[in-house]
Parts: structure tokens; sequence; C-alpha cells
């Protein structure tokens, strides 16, 4: 009898992107797939209350349970025994590489199959995937991608488990991935990349993190992620709180409407002062402030991954 194999991805639009793959080519794979944001918040343990906890506390953010409640269907379908496991990862994105390591360090010994996609290039373009869901399915089966799985070996799965023991000890508010890999930052680590998008007019706040995003991503974010056509914007897997998540971006992102309400508009009156206007009543705040401090990214750093 054949073994069944179980695919596990990090992203739900990279799952999605997945099964579509699956359907095309007459697959009858099964896919799991990670919904939490593990390159987010607190992981030492990632206990859902504590999670949930901060992004309230950190963010003025509701509305996670739900994904909590997708994570315990995750953890039930992908530490099984009785399939042959193939995970999916980009050491390019911090919210897969940080999933596929919480669900590695999960695992132990139980042996495991790994596609590493990181610098498999993006067709059309001279990019490298930043995601799986920047593939198209007809792309994954013309390339046979599923065919690059290679066995995950005690060398290996050892370094990986050390990465995430010291990011564990360290439990920083964000994990983010640039020229040193992937490791812990400050929650002001995108402040200064969104403050440099702020113009003297007034923004939608979902364009400077829409900006920030293209910018941190590389070009390959604005070319492919609208013309895939599925799903919704931002995608599922990279909303703003995700990538560009500093306090600053929760602020002008995910946790607007909670904040500011759904008609906040941004703009920069002076270099060190931007503006909030909440539903007609502009809000002056000083960029010197801790929330809005600190040294974040090089426009690009992350393009150099080792």
């Amino acid at each position: 009898m054949t073994t069944p194999i179980l695919h596990i991805v990090f992203s739900p639009s990279a799952a999605g992107c997945l099964r579509q793959a699956l359907r095309d080519a007459g697959r009858e794979d099964h896919v799991t797939c990670h919904f939490d944001n593990l390159a987010l918040g607190p992981i030492n343990p990632p206990d859902p209350q504590t999670r949930l906890h901060w992004m309230e506390e950190e963010l003025h953010y509701t509305g996670w349970e739900w994904v909590f409640a997708e994570e315990e269907a995750f953890w039930k379908a992908a530490l099984v025994e009785d399939v042959r496991r193939v995970a999916w990862i980009s050491r390019r994105s911090a919210t897969e590489y940080c999933g596929f390591l919480e669900w590695l360090w999960r695992l132990g010994d139980l042996p495991c199959e790994v596609i590493d996609f990181t610098d498999m290039p993006v067709a059309g373009t001279r990019n490298r995937a930043f995601s799986l869901f920047l593939l198209y399915p007809e792309e994954i089966v013309d390339n046979g991608v599923w065919d690059r799985a290679q066995p995950l070996g005690a060398a290996a799965r050892e370094r990986y488990h050390g990465y995430w023991r010291q990011l564990r000890a360290e439990n920083a508010p964000l994990r983010v991935v640039d020229a040193e890999g992937l490791r812990s930052a400050p929650i002001t680590f995108f402040d200064q990349e969104l403050l440099s998008f702020a113009k003297a007019w007034w923004q939608k706040p979902a364009r400077i993190i829409g900006e920030t995003m293209g910018e941190w991503l590389g070009t390959q974010w604005s070319s492919r992620t609208f013309r895939l056509g599925r799903g919704s914007w931002p995608p599922a897997s990279l909303p703003s709180s995700r990538v560009a998540c500093s306090k600053g971006a929760a602020i002008c992102g995910t946790s607007s409407k909670a904040r500011f309400g759904s008609s906040t508009l941004i703009k920069a009156r002076r270099p060190d002062r931007v503006t909030f206007g909440c539903n007609g009543a502009p809000t002056t705040c000083p960029t010197t402030r801790p929330h809005l401090r600190g040294a974040g990214p090089t426009r690009g750093s992350h393009r150099g991954l080792p």
C-alpha cells in the first residue's frame, strides 16, 4: 500500500496555490496549512492565549481567535505518523520560515522531506521565490516542483533546531529576514521605512503599507501578487501587520480600524512629525516618540540572503 503524501505549507495563499496545482496534475495528495504568524509576537512558548494578549496589548488588534482555531486542526494533521511529510519552505519569508521551524521543533525525530525553493526563480523575472504563492499552479506542475523534495538529514535538522532554540530564547517582538538571514528584531524595525513613504499630502495607511511592502519584498511582490487573481488583497498570508509589522505599521495597517476608524488618513507635515486624520479630526504625532524610533531595515537588504 502506498503511503499517503501530506504537503505542509506555512501560508494560506500558498496552500491554495498548491492545492490547485495538485488538482491540475490529477494528484490526490493532501495539503495542510499553518495559519499563525510566528514572525510576530512571543514564541517561547507560542501559547495562543499569551500571543492573543500580546496582540491586543501591543497592536490593539482583536479578532485573532480564528487563527488559533485553525492552528488546532493544523497541528493535529501535521504531526500524524503514518504519512509521507513534505514541507515547502522559502527562507526569504519570515512568516513561513518561522512556521516551518516551529513545526520541525514539534516534529522531533520523525522523518520528513523538504522542498526549499528559496533560490527558485520566478518565471519571467530575475527574482527568487519569496513565497510559494508567487508561483502559478501551472509553473508548479510544469516544473514538477514536488519532485524536488529531499529527506531532511540529522545535521540539517539540528541546525534548524539551533536557529529556533536561539530565536525562542530571545523571544523578541519580531523575526525578520535580511542579509543576515532570519533574526530577532525590535518592534520598531520597520518604522523608519514606513515613515519614508509618508508624503506631505493625505494618504490612506494601506498605500504606505503597500509601498513599504513592495520595497521590502522587491518588484516580484507588485508585479505578481495582483496578477494571481485569487483571494482578497492583501493575501491572507501577508496582511500588513505580518510583513510591515512594527508598531508603526500596525497602527497604519491591521489595527487602524480599531484605533482610528476605517477612514484614517496619514501625511507627513514635517520630517519629525506625522499627522493621522481620524474621521476628520487630525492628530499630529512626533516621530521621535518611542514607538516610531529605531534603526529599521536598509531597503532591499533581504535580497542578499545567503
